[in-house]
């Protein structure tokens, strides 16, 4: 059974089940990675789900924000993973040149970069254009830093400048040891 509370669960999904899916299958979205396991958010809640082997073998493995079609019953097993609209990847670390997954259906990424270590124009060009090509909108966010500055790394900072010292004396009155004006 499907319901739209699912967050981003929309026309391009609903259309990819079929009616036998519709009336006997759960459909859910991944909501966290579990290593072997994914946990799934179904309209009742939160639970573990199976992944059987044969998506393993056929490359199919969800990611987190993946909708997926599961069983029901108290051992949820996925059955199937439904066509993502958009993606963040990256290559997988060594020298193979294959794509990993590392979240879909994702619509808006923050690129959040820090400017207490100096940008890196680079990393932010090379993350903008990831984000791009798996069809998310980004949004830049540059942080500076603030609170106390007690951490190596900003030591070496110069410290705020000081307000100069407040004078104790009265308005009109002369502060003690300072030269009487003389008229001139």
């Amino acid at each position: 059974m499907v319901h739209p509370e699912l967050i981003g669960f929309g026309p391009f999904f609903s259309s990819q089940l079929s009616l036998e899916e519709l009336q006997s299958s759960l459909v859910g979205r991944a909501v966290a990675d579990r290593g072997r396991g994914l946990l799934v958010l179904f309209p009742d809640g939160a639970h573990p789900v199976v992944l059987p082997g044969r998506l393993r073998a056929e490359g199919v493995l969800p990611v987190v924000g993946d909708f997926v079609v599961a069983t029901p019953g108290p051992d949820r097993t996925v059955t199937r993973v439904l066509e993502r609209r958009t993606w963040l990847s990256r290559n997988v670390a060594g020298s193979a040149t294959a794509e990993q997954v590392l979240a879909a259906n994702v619509d808006v990424v923050f690129v959040v970069q820090g400017l207490d270590e100096g940008p890196s124009p680079r990393r932010l060009e090379r993350t903008l254009a990831a984000v791009h090509a798996g069809g998310a909108e980004p949004v830049i966010v540059l942080t500076s830093p603030t609170g106390p500055r007690t951490s190596p790394a900003r030591s070496t900072w110069p410290a705020p400048p000081r307000p100069p010292p407040r004078s104790r004396s009265r308005p009109g009155s002369r502060a003690r040891g300072s030269p009487r004006s003389r008229p001139a």
